[in-house]
């Protein structure tokens, strides 16, 4: 499971609002974070909205241009060998 950019939970991936509060808090415009993403506005606020699916590549961008940490995949094996 991903870690919530927005909490640090494991408990829940990311969604749409996740981001979008990600995008607000750098002070970053939809319009803005589209250009600088390479996606459309309309994609993009489908996605905050949670109309669409969080992508893997959607989070890895919105982590680099936010400088966030990226989301962290742990394993579900503990110390088994």
């Amino acid at each position: 499971m991903r870690r919530c950019p927005q909490c640090g939970s494991l408990r829940h991936a990311p969604n749409g609002r996740h981001l979008r509060a990600l995008r607000e808090k750098k002070g970053i415009g939809l319009r803005e974070m589209a250009r600088r993403l390479a996606f459309s506005a309309g994609y993009l606020s489908d996605v905050e909205r949670n109309r669409r699916g969080v992508t893997g590549r959607l989070m890895a961008a919105y982590s680099l241009i936010t400088m966030e940490p990226p989301a962290v995949r742990r394993s579900s094996r503990r110390g088994k060998a």
